[in-house]
């Protein structure tokens, strides 16, 4: 049994995979570990926190690849950090661009990064190795997603400079940024120093240069030759091994870049790379393992990841669980980086805006995110919002006036065509336009105005989870900056305990499986709640369909009085949600309607609801309404997990269902 981790430390994350005999058995996500950007101090508390949760017991190798990570400083210092915190272990620290060439399974080859940087890697089957670029912003990074955007910059201020017109590039350079003029462009260089912000405007340089742009399409020639040129001079000094992985969120995901890429290195075969970069890490880490694993561990107990955890790891539900779990270390890490997942940036820009209404458009989980935000914009901000149902721009057409309005896109994947064209319809027609998304490089990343990453991390469970919760943390902390003018404020403070309580919620999911127990035989079940919490109460109902296959109906209290109510018998289980605050007292009338219909009713609230129910789980006190519901999904996610395993089925792979659901 060969356990391994494998480490991809980045410039704003740091992702880790445990393996086990090749299958990964566990994923975590962490704040970036990189020596020379955050410091050994910092990077070896974001180390304790990915470490912990992919748990170091019995592991016989570790591979960690970054930026930077080429001299012999960097690299023993990163070296050290791990085998403390994975005794025993062997360890290996290597470039993050040799995780590239590992991770499309080569073992000779040269690697092509676009990114926020660039740089090329490559070595021979004879472990030689080269190196081209690589050197950072201020001395290089030609063909990076920040140098084109920066180019663009340049051209547009050269004709400003020169008194020519504002061209196309010009214009959507200066949409993108959210601009009225060319020359607030310096100010807002220098203002916005974030190069992920500016390596994400690289998008409509791309966008123009497929329309036939003479403009953008010399500066994506420019970045071509010059990521050609470094891939050619490892080449050369490596006797031209080939193949090529393009790697990086520029060239994995802009195709007309690709393309001129592969015209310059015609004689040489040159693929995009597939996996994640992680992948690379894992496959080192598991050749560095080998000679280890071999030998038997004396000792080897039956609570060791030798025995017990091996069968744990291929138990229904695994990566939900997981998922499900890691929902503290995400929050924790939005919470500390919200200018680089663009919160800061994003709510300058509605701030500059000003904008008079506010729509969301979203699906399945994400719409969930997306209403508990319209109540957010209209009790806080005290505008006008609504969800847009997507299909009116995209089956029909329609074209409406979206002058002074924000548009707010929420997706965990941020690839579903309806939403992106939706976006691309409202920034056409006036609109200022904002992505929310768990992928930077995503095509509804890069089609709005700016971009807010919720820094979730890989979510690899078809039902999702921590992704569905930092959406809400990042439109809740988005909306408070723009609330407070300036900064997260009180908001902010009062969102910074609520991972050590999400930490006590997931302590308790015994009482959770107990519940899972009582219901598990339940064919329908209705969920119920008002305010904030009627987004939980419809994500709960999402989450019983998929993963446990009950049929679930969601309504909000008022208007399960309405009609509904008539379903109810006590054969109809009902969840009901009612924390501190507005939205649980409204529900106050609604348990006794439930009392007379004998309904058998599980509460998820302050304890003195949950004491007026059959069944419950009583959430911690003095949460503030607009929070409670980040830690009100959590039982319910338990309970969807607990349903579906006790009834034989794998929450990891529902039926039918597949993680990106593409619709038009």
């Amino acid at each position: 049994m060969r356990t391994v981790i494998g480490i991809d430390i980045g410039g704003s994350k740091t992702h880790g995979v445990r393996s086990v005999d090749g299958v990964p058995v566990g994923e975590a996500v962490a704040g970036s570990a990189n020596i020379a950007a955050v410091g050994v101090a910092e990077a070896g508390r974001q180390l304790d926190a990915l470490i912990a949760r992919l748990d170091p017991a019995g592991v016989d190798a570790v591979c960690a690849g970054a930026a930077g990570a080429d001299g012999a400083d960097s690299i023993g210092a990163l070296e050290r950090l791990l085998a403390e915190r994975v005794p025993g272990a062997s360890v290996l620290v290597v470039h993050d661009a040799r995780l590239v060439l590992a991770a499309a399974g080569l073992d000779a080859g040269v690697a092509l990064i676009s990114g926020t940087g660039s740089v090329a890697w490559g070595s021979r089957a004879d472990g030689t190795e080269a190196r081209a670029g690589g050197w950072g912003h201020l001395l290089g990074d030609e063909g990076s997603g920040y140098r084109i955007a920066l180019d663009a910059v340049r051209h547009a201020l050269d004709r400003m400079d020169a008194g020519a017109p504002v061209d196309a590039l010009t214009a959507a350079l200066l949409e993108r940024c959210g601009l009225a003029a060319r020359e607030q462009l310096i100010d807002h260089v220098y203002a916005t120093q974030d190069r992920r912000y500016w390596a994400g405007q690289a998008g409509a340089v791309v966008e123009l240069s497929g329309a036939g742009d003479p403009a953008a399409g010399a500066i994506l020639d420019e970045a071509a030759d010059a990521l050609a040129a470094l891939a050619a001079r490892v080449l050369d000094r490596l006797g031209n091994p080939g193949p090529v992985v393009l790697g990086g969120g520029v060239l994995v995901h802009q195709p007309l870049l690709q393309e001129a890429v592969r015209n310059r290195l015609s004689h040489v075969e040159v693929r995009v790379l597939t996996e994640a970069p992680v992948a690379g890490a894992v496959r080192l880490a598991a050749t560095l393992g080998a000679a280890r694993s071999e030998q038997p561990r004396i000792g080897a107990g039956a609570g060791e990841p030798g025995s017990m955890t091996a069968v744990a790891a291929q138990s229904p539900g695994r990566l939900m669980a997981a998922e499900i779990a890691e929902q503290p270390a995400v929050w924790r890490r939005l919470l500390a980086d919200g200018p680089g997942a663009g919160l800061d940036a994003a709510a300058a820009e509605i701030r500059h805006r000003a904008p008079r209404t506010v729509l969301f458009v979203a699906r399945g989980t994400s719409d969930h995110a997306a209403l508990y935000a319209k109540y957010l914009v209209e009790i806080g901000l005290g505008l006008p919002a609504g969800l847009v149902s997507p299909s009116t721009m995209t089956a029909y057409g329609a074209r409406p006036d979206l002058r002074d309005v924000l548009m707010i896109g929420v997706s965990q994947s941020g690839g579903s065509p309806d939403l992106v064209r939706s976006l691309e319809v409202a920034r056409a027609q006036g609109a200022l336009t904002v992505a929310v998304t768990n992928d930077a490089g995503s095509a509804l990343a890069r089609v709005a105005h700016v971009h807010v990453d919720v820094l979730a991390g890989a979510e690899r469970s078809v039902a999702a989870t921590k992704s569905y919760t930092a959406q809400l943390l990042a439109l809740y902390l988005l909306l408070e900056r723009v609330r407070q003018a300036g900064g997260a404020g009180r908001g902010g403070e009062l969102a910074a305990a609520l991972p050590d309580l999400a930490d006590g919620v997931l302590a308790r999911d015994r009482e959770i499986a107990a519940t899972a127990q009582r219901y598990r035989f339940a064919q329908r079940m209705i969920t119920t709640a008002r305010g904030y919490s009627y987004a939980t109460a419809r994500e709960a109902a999402l989450k019983l369909m998929e993963t446990a296959y009950v049929s679930a109906q969601a309504f909000s209290g008022a208007d399960l009085l309405h009609g509904p109510l008539a379903l109810v018998d006590p054969q109809v289980p009902v969840l009901a949600v009612m924390a501190e605050g507005v939205g649980g007292a409204a529900m106050e009338q609604v348990l006794p309607r439930l009392a007379e219909r004998r309904a058998d009713v599980c509460c998820v609230g302050h304890p003195a609801a949950v004491a007026q129910a059959a069944a419950g789980f009583a959430l911690p006190a003095g949460v503030p309404e607009a929070l409670s519901p980040l830690l009100e999904i959590i039982p319910f996610q338990l309970l969807a997990l607990h349903m579906a395993v006790a009834r034989g089925g794998d929450p990891d792979a529902p039926r039918g269902l597949s993680k990106i659901t593409e619709t038009l």
